[in-house]
């Protein structure tokens, strides 16, 4: 059972901010958990507004960062 369907909302998009890689990601694991976002949102047929909302809620980006940078790596080919 996941959160939302034991208390019936989602959690609070706090809750994300620094879950994975702690206060100080390198620029080496934004890019890596940026490349994953991708695969899954290709997979899953998802808009890339998708993933700038995923490293948004992860990084606490500003959008205009995250933006140019997404944009940037989803139009490279998957290596």
């Amino acid at each position: 059972m996941n959160f939302k369907e034991r208390y019936g909302y989602w959690s609070p998009n706090s809750w994300s901010k620094n879950a994975i890689f702690g206060t100080k990601p390198t620029p080496q694991q934004r890019t890596e958990y940026l490349k994953y976002l991708q695969v899954i949102a290709q997979r899953k047929e998802k808009p890339l507004e998708w993933v700038q909302k995923h490293m948004e809620l992860e990084f606490s980006l500003k959008s205009r960062w995250a933006e140019s940078n997404i944009r940037w790596l989803c139009l490279k080919p998957l290596q």
